[in-house]
């Protein structure tokens, strides 16, 4: 009986070295995931993540005496990720009409409105060209205007970006010039006249003067920018426009005129600025 208990222990424990010299084998995971692009999107998914397990180098059952044999576990796990896709915004700028162009001013140039009726206003629109929305305007004698230096070419007109009231916008270059140096004109327009400027009403006397400063060819634009107002002396401002210059652009006129008998309106002081279409160093346009 010793005898055989001390065999069959021997026997036990050679079956228990055997199986520790064996190893575990286990197989690797594999993910396998796929990329989706919609409409600027991207969503991932993970599917089929599946880890096999087996026992034993050649998944064999174990055989002992007084032991039972156990096949193989194999365990197979599916686990689904859940993603979200979120659609992308995109806020575009507005296209904006025509062409950049070099002509016209720099950034940081101050213009003044020109050539606008007392009446009416420039208006400043968010792209260049008349169908561009309003965003802000323009009395006809602002004299504050900064440019951004961002120009643009038409088909047949010129805009000028500009910054004004606290905003940014585009306004035709037609109606933006400098202000160059100033002074009274009015021994010039006599001179120029042959007497003393006079007519029947204060209008006639202020298309008098205006006229001795327009042009035929290209016709001026003569426009009031200020009503006439006061009694004595009765003042008015005319711009005179495009008269032929490359650098200058017209003149202001600044009118003070009187009745001096019933019917004999004379003009008693004239003030002129220069309008510049370029730029203005000192007093005189570029």
């Amino acid at each position: 009986m010793f005898r055989l208990k001390t065999a069959i222990v021997v026997v036990l424990m050679g079956l228990i070295g055997a199986s520790c010299a064996d190893t575990v084998s286990t197989a690797p995971t594999s993910v396998a995931t796929s990329s989706t692009s919609v409409g600027g999107s991207e969503s991932t998914t993970t599917i089929d993540v599946t880890a096999p397990t087996t026992t034993s180098a050649a998944a064999q059952p174990s055989t002992s005496v007084g032991s039972t044999s156990t096949a193989p576990t194999t365990t197979t796990t599916t686990t689904t990720a859940t993603t979200t896709t979120t659609a992308s915004s995109t806020t575009s700028a507005p296209q904006l009409a025509g062409v950049p162009t070099d002509f016209g001013p720099g950034p940081g140039a101050v213009m003044a409105v020109v050539g606008v009726r007392h009446d009416d206003v420039l208006n400043v629109r968010n792209t260049p060209g008349v169908s561009g929305l309003i965003v802000t305007t323009l009395g006809p004698l602002r004299d504050d205007v900064i440019a951004t230096g961002n120009n643009r070419l038409l088909t047949s007109s010129i805009w000028f970006e500009i910054e004004a009231n606290g905003l940014t916008g585009w306004a035709s270059g037609r109606f933006l010039g400098y202000l160059g140096g100033s002074g009274d004109v009015l021994a010039a327009v006599v001179a120029e006249l042959g007497a003393p400027p006079a007519a029947a009403d204060f209008d006639a006397l202020v298309a008098l003067v205006a006229g001795t400063y327009a042009s035929t060819e290209p016709e001026s634009r003569i426009t009031t920018a200020l009503a006439p107002f006061g009694e004595e002396p009765i003042v008015t401002t005319v711009d005179v426009l495009d008269i032929g210059d490359d650098a200058l652009l017209g003149y202001r006129l600044v009118i003070f005129g009187s009745e001096v008998a019933p019917g004999d309106f004379e003009a008693q002081g004239i003030e002129l600025t220069f309008i510049c279409s370029r730029g203005v160093s000192g007093d005189l346009c570029l």
